[in-house]
């Protein structure tokens, strides 16, 4: 299913949801979501108050991720990038070159721990990869 410009929905959709469920498993404890709590000092009541609506926050991130999915698509279908090692590739030049530029400039002024940057660009990375091979092999 593709679009007037070359964009198939059906990759955006997957990585979507893939990159979705990364995040549910990076965040999580059997990855990075005690470190991250820790390197904050928040426990798991902090995160749980009724002051974080959830919904909102898991809302957000799901058009967010869609989003940085449909401007991949266009940016790939535009240089004709079709193969999963060549999106793998761009997807990791776009996260560096514009996400991790972004954090690491925004932390030299909100101080946020270096570990919590490191984590959370982290899991940014690895979704751009996956997200940049899903939509480049199809």
């Amino acid at each position: 299913m593709e679009s007037l410009m070359g964009i198939n929905y059906w990759a955006i959709g997957v990585s979507v949801v893939l990159f979705q469920m990364l995040g549910a498993l990076w965040w999580s404890p059997l990855l990075f979501g005690k470190a991250w709590m820790r390197a904050l000092g928040l426990t798991k009541n902090d995160i749980e108050t009724p002051e974080i609506n959830m919904n909102q926050a898991y809302g957000v991130s799901f058009a967010v991720t869609v989003v940085s999915a449909f401007g991949l698509a266009i940016l790939f279908a535009q240089l004709q990038i079709d193969q999963l090692l060549l999106g793998a590739i761009a997807g990791w030049l776009i996260w560096l070159a514009f996400n991790m530029t972004s954090r690491v400039k925004a932390r030299m002024f909100d101080e946020t721990p270096w570990t919590v940057v490191l984590i959370t660009d982290g899991y940014e990375m690895v979704g751009y990869v996956l997200m940049g091979a899903i939509i480049g092999a199809w």
